[in-house]
């Protein structure tokens, strides 16, 4: 029988904003953000971004009461934010409080305690980060993680010479999970998409295009936003119509895949898993 949950991973940021960017998609190990042009530093300060990334306030609905937004000049937000509005930190959210006009940036709570690993932090992170990816694949965001990491891109691999032994793995730290990338011998800590703190953090889905037709898997709810191919239980099929296999689908044996509708997700050790 073969194992039918699967995870995914890549990076993001540990502290302060994000800039610079557009974004592509790629295989292999999944969906992903990959930040092109870059190397402006944001740290402490807000502006603009490269790739169409603003700073600019934004007023939101109005209070409770009756008042009304009318007129009411919003602060530039204090992260950088992509042409949508959204930050291009994966750890963070613009939101306009209840009883607010205004957007603010803050933390993504499922995030909130995950500390991003770059090479650069010591001088303040620019952007993208400094993250040592192998041949094969770039500084990316895979789709739900709160950390850059590196996502595969369109390079083929050369099959890899595991002669010697693999170093003792250890425990990964919050917000990152041990991973197998194509072409290497030995796992690495590797952003992780399903992070959470709470149950609440965590949704049963599957994923349309996968191998076997997407058997239900736990996610984090922000992965199943970041990915238009994910549908919960009783939702319809995505209208999104080019999801493709996170995975080469040649050696995997399929079996008929359970109900979605058996499961329940819950946060183990903040990683969202499946019970029933």
């Amino acid at each position: 029988m073969r194992k039918w949950w699967r995870r995914v991973a890549s990076f993001g940021l540990g502290i302060l904003l994000t800039a610079c960017g557009g974004s592509t998609n790629h295989n292999g190990e999944g969906p992903a953000r990959v930040n092109g042009a870059g190397g402006a530093s944001m740290a402490g300060s807000a502006g603009t971004g490269v790739g169409g990334a603003s700073t600019a306030g934004a007023s939101g609905a109005p209070p409770a009461g009756g008042a009304s937004c009318d007129g009411v000049a919003c602060a530039p937000l204090t992260c950088a934010v992509d042409i949508e509005g959204q930050p291009l930190s994966p750890q963070l959210r613009v939101i306009t409080p209840s009883g607010e006009c205004c957007a603010v940036c803050e933390v993504e709570p499922s995030c909130d305690n995950v500390r991003c690993t770059y090479n650069d932090v010591l001088a303040g992170p620019t952007f993208p980060p400094h993250v040592e990816c192998p041949a094969g694949y770039d500084t990316g965001i895979t789709p739900g993680a709160c950390c850059y990491g590196c996502v595969r891109n369109a390079m083929p691999l050369d099959p890899p010479s595991c002669d010697s032994g693999c170093p003792d793995e250890g425990k990964c730290q919050t917000g990152y999970m041990p991973q197998l990338l194509s072409g290497s011998c030995c796992r690495s800590c590797v952003p992780d998409p399903a992070q959470c703190n709470v149950d609440a953090d965590c949704v049963v889905a599957a994923r349309e295009g996968d191998c076997c037709g997407g058997c239900p898997v736990a996610i984090s709810v922000r992965m199943s936003k970041a990915d238009a191919c994910w549908r919960g239980a009783g939702e319809a099929r995505p209208s999104q119509t080019n999801c493709e296999p996170r995975y080469d689908c040649t050696l995997v044996d399929c079996a008929p895949c359970p109900p979605i509708e058996n499961f329940a997700a819950a946060c183990i050790q903040h990683h969202c898993e499946l019970k029933r």
